[in-house]
């Protein structure tokens, strides 16, 4: 079963281009599921017409008093979605064979080449847990960071699938105040992160490129 996990902050005008991307592939998913940052679910309504009518069902979900938080969208996914959970943002185009290639990958972590879908399988869940929602409270940051050091203690590293997704990585902030406000959480994510572990954060705290023991998948 094919489960697509999207969460949803400011692009809402990136969804359906992305769902129809989904729908289009040699596999498609069975279920969809939507967090929304923003907990207007009124935005989302629109864009969840193009969903098709293939898909077994859909379901958007609140938050709440953690809007914002990466941690949150993520544990949420692992304690309420079975596998396979595809995990993704809105500005993400899938190829016709992305969810059919991603899938069929092994490995218990999973990361596609352009760094915008991944899935972290139930070994993950069993092994270290869920995510720590303190290291980045409402926020993304460095987050998925401490994740992947706690599974390279168990010894789970990140699988690398080419599966032809497309990752926009289009920038949602605007103006001053919003940058300004993106990097006091930045600072407050790395110094809970320095902490926690000792020593500095990677520069740019990807999941991919960080020096780590990494499996290739094709």
């Amino acid at each position: 079963m094919v489960n697509l996990c999207v969460t949803v902050t400011n692009r809402v005008d990136l969804l359906p281009g992305m769902l129809r991307s989904a729908f289009a592939g040699t596999v498609v998913p069975d279920y969809v599921y939507l967090v929304d940052q923003k907990g207007d679910r009124e935005r989302l309504f629109p864009a969840l017409d193009v969903i098709d009518a293939a898909c077994r069902g859909w379901q958007v979900v609140d938050l709440g008093a953690q809007r914002g938080s990466e941690a949150a969208a993520i544990n949420w996914y692992l304690q309420n979605v079975p596998e396979e959970r595809v995990i993704a943002h809105e500005d993400v185009v899938f190829g016709p064979l992305s969810l059919e290639t991603f899938v069929a990958a092994e490995g218990a972590f999973l990361i596609d080449s352009t760094m915008g879908v991944m899935t972290y399988r139930d070994r993950c869940l069993r092994e270290v847990g869920t995510y720590d929602e303190e290291m980045s409270p409402n926020f993304f940051l460095y987050a998925d960071v401490d994740y992947e050091d706690r599974l390279a203690e168990v010894g789970i590293h990140p699988a690398v699938v080419f599966c032809g997704c497309q990752h926009l990585v289009n920038g949602t902030l605007k103006g001053t105040t919003e940058l300004e406000e993106f990097h006091r959480r930045a600072l407050i994510a790395q110094r809970n992160y320095e902490t926690k572990w000792g020593r500095p954060v990677t520069p740019g705290g990807n999941t991919i490129g960080r020096g780590l023991h990494r499996q290739r998948s094709k």
